[in-house]
């Protein structure tokens, strides 16, 4: 006698088997929470050291992105040569992106950095007035 598969009982015995999985698992989950902090915070530190060059250039990829997508449609789009070539305009729009980038990471330094090392060295000069008039 051959027997007939029930598609509605199948999936109640699916669902059914899936929630007592589940709820053991859960259960180990809870058991042993102990040993998984554990051994997510020794390797924490190596994972975040492995993933942060791949974070710090897709922060600095969304970040150029509006500037590229501007050199791209605005700018370079009116060029005919560059017009023509999508993946050249692309590549000279992530270039002047780059070149403004640098430019202005260069000139915050020479600006603002002379001006912090007058300030540290002018707290480190007054540090004994400042801890007399403190105290």
């Amino acid at each position: 006698m051959r027997l007939k598969w029930d598609k509605q009982y199948l999936k109640y015995s699916l669902y059914g088997f899936l929630t007592v999985a589940l709820s053991i698992m859960f259960y180990l989950l809870l058991n042993n929470v102990g040993y998984l902090y554990s051994f997510f915070s020794l390797n924490f530190g190596v994972v975040r050291r492995l993933l942060s060059p791949f974070i710090i250039g897709a922060s600095i990829a969304y970040l150029l992105n509006p500037g590229v997508r501007w050199f791209e449609r605005k700018l370079y789009g009116r060029v005919a040569f560059i017009n023509q070539h999508k993946k050249l305009r692309r590549l000279i729009s992530i270039l002047s992106m780059y070149i403004i980038l640098i430019s202005g990471i260069t000139l915050l330094i020479v600006f603002v950095a002379p001006q912090i090392t007058n300030n540290i060295r002018d707290i480190i000069n007054n540090v004994d007035n400042y801890y007399t008039f403190t105290t």
